[in-house]
């Protein structure tokens, strides 16, 4: 794996300082589902989707586990669905769906990488969020090398707001809504890379945003 790819031990690590009842280091979702080996797209990340942390229902029921990269869901549902349906990516099975997302040069990362039950406190602690994006999700960036990068929700956002030189770019936008007005007026851009912002992509959210946000994945069109 080359350096910067994210390494399970790693996460276990930064994990641990938050052990207890809501948090299971084992297993770690992109290790045990091969994230990085077989849904890395072969010629560099168009765009990179960075979501909030793996769920935490079904770990062990592989059908009905919703992590993003298990190509044993069924049926599609959640997130993956509707990211599927945003990008207007179709398949018979989730493994056909993972397919296509990744040769069309799409990958997906979570802020945090580790497994908390959210049943048992709503909120990932803001620590967390900060520590996990310097030690784990910048260094991985800067390996992936994308072109675009889309934040999918507020964890995303804070995530990417602990790391220079986007914590300057996204300086007025503390929440998911600040963004998604700002971007509305002036394209974000951090890195030399385009910035685009979403709701977490649910049938909860603002559905406007989130259409607008996969309309500028669609057309890439971030100016610089």
């Amino acid at each position: 794996m080359q350096p910067g790819i994210p390494d399970a031990e790693a996460v276990r690590e930064v994990c641990r300082a938050y052990a207890g009842e809501r948090i299971r280091p084992d297993p770690i979702p992109f290790a045990r589902y091969d994230a990085y080996g077989r849904w890395l797209p072969q010629d560099g990340i168009r765009v990179l989707f960075i979501a909030e942390a793996p769920p935490w229902r079904n770990v062990d029921r592989p059908a009905g586990y919703r992590y993003f990269y298990n190509p044993e869901q069924t049926p599609i549902a959640g997130i993956s669905r509707e990211i599927f349906r945003c990008l207007g990516i179709a398949g018979a099975t989730k493994k056909e769906c993972l397919e296509a997302f990744r040769d069309q040069g799409f990958f997906l990362t979570d802020a945090v990488k580790c497994i908390l039950n959210k049943d048992a406190h709503p909120h990932i602690p803001v620590s967390l969020i900060a520590e996990s994006a310097r030690t784990i999700l910048k260094p991985e960036i800067e390996a992936l090398d994308p072109e675009t990068i889309c934040i999918l929700g507020a964890t995303a956002l804070q995530a990417l707001r602990s790391l220079e030189p986007y914590a300057a770019a996204l300086a007025d936008c503390r929440t998911i809504t600040e963004a998604v007005l700002h971007q509305r007026r002036h394209p974000i851009r951090a890195d030399g890379r385009c910035v685009i912002v979403s709701p977490y992509p649910s049938v909860r959210n603002d559905r406007q945003a989130i259409r607008e946000a996969f309309a500028m994945i669609s057309r890439l069109a971030c100016p610089p």
